[in-house]
């Protein structure tokens, strides 16, 4: 996890004081200012065609603490990327069965390859966070299955539940979030004949 949160502050930390809000970041900004004021609901705002609660809720939570102030913004950003490229790693230690193909994935991700305009774009955040869910359910759901399956036990009730919980919030974050559902049956699938 450190080599992930590491490589992208080294990278990408000067988003901290150089990082600027444009284009969509107001309307999310206002979006965020008119759910406060009770004007629009949380659960039902739309911006232009997106509709996303959890980012709605975000923007909420963020006007609220911090205002239109950028640096916590692109503090959070960075933290998601850091947590993808980390879960990442999880997932592919996890079904390549090697701690180095995991420790690539994570270097290979936390320098951006795909993940650049989230990363100096807030209005693109979206991205960032509906891959974190992702990941987080793709991983919970892995490392519930590749412990034993003789019984299901506390540990792997819970991790069940926060990969459920995770797909819950990844399709309520951006429409794409649909390509998890063939994922999480796909690996559901594969464990289940396994064990057989």
């Amino acid at each position: 996890m450190l080599s992930a949160f590491l490589l992208t502050f080294v990278l990408f930390g000067w988003t901290l004081w150089k990082g600027t809000f444009f284009t969509d970041n107001f309307t999310w900004l206002w979006h965020g200012e008119k759910i406060l004021r009770g004007e629009i609901e949380l659960l039902s705002a739309h911006m232009s065609t997106f509709y996303s609660p959890v980012l709605n809720a975000w923007y909420a939570i963020m006007m609220k603490m911090v205002g239109v102030y950028s640096a916590p913004y692109f503090l959070v950003g960075l933290t998601v990327h850091a947590l993808v490229a980390y879960l990442l790693g999880e997932v592919t230690s996890i079904l390549a069965r090697s701690r180095l193909a995991g420790w690539i994935s994570v270097l290979l991700f936390a320098s951006a390859g795909g993940g650049y305009e989230p990363l100096v774009w807030i209005g693109a955040n979206m991205h960032s966070i509906v891959a974190l869910c992702m990941v987080a359910s793709l991983a919970t759901l892995l490392s519930a299955y590749s412990s034993s399956i003789q019984k299901v036990d506390i540990k792997q009730g819970l991790l069940l539940c926060l990969s459920f919980l995770a797909f819950v919030l990844a399709l309520g974050t951006k429409e794409v979030a649909v390509a998890l559902i063939p994922m999480l049956a796909i690996i559901g699938a594969w464990f289940h004949l396994k064990e057989k």
